[in-house]
């Protein structure tokens, strides 16, 4: 018999955790807004029409926050949840790479767009 006593929900937590806050601080905010944004959304804690970019409404109704929040919100519906996972791996991969110094991936991004 063994004395020692392991709680594996204490160790979850806590990789999580550090996983969370290994990330570097652009990354994390910008992977972070981008799986709330939505599922706010989606759950209709606000409307989502007020985070897509719409010209009219920057211009004419002094909307200014819908050029920040059309980078974060994602529409959510049935088909797409599979294509929203692939963007956000692809977002922390590319965006963690390019904030810790690997500049050439920036260029290569550049260059495909």
């Amino acid at each position: 018999l063994s004395c020692y006593t392991t709680d594996t929900s204490d160790m979850a937590d806590s990789d999580v955790s550090d996983w969370f806050k290994s990330i570097p601080i652009v990354t994390r905010w910008w992977f972070s807004l981008s799986i709330i944004f939505p599922l706010a959304g989606r759950f209709g804690l606000f409307n989502p029409m007020y985070l897509i970019l719409d010209y009219g409404s920057v211009v004419h109704g002094f909307q200014i926050w819908r050029l920040l929040t059309c980078v974060f919100y994602y529409p959510l519906g049935p088909g797409s949840g599979f294509h929203y996972l692939i963007n956000l791996y692809f977002l922390y991969s590319y965006s963690k790479r390019l904030e810790t110094g690997n500049s050439w991936i920036l260029i290569i991004a550049i260059c495909s767009v």
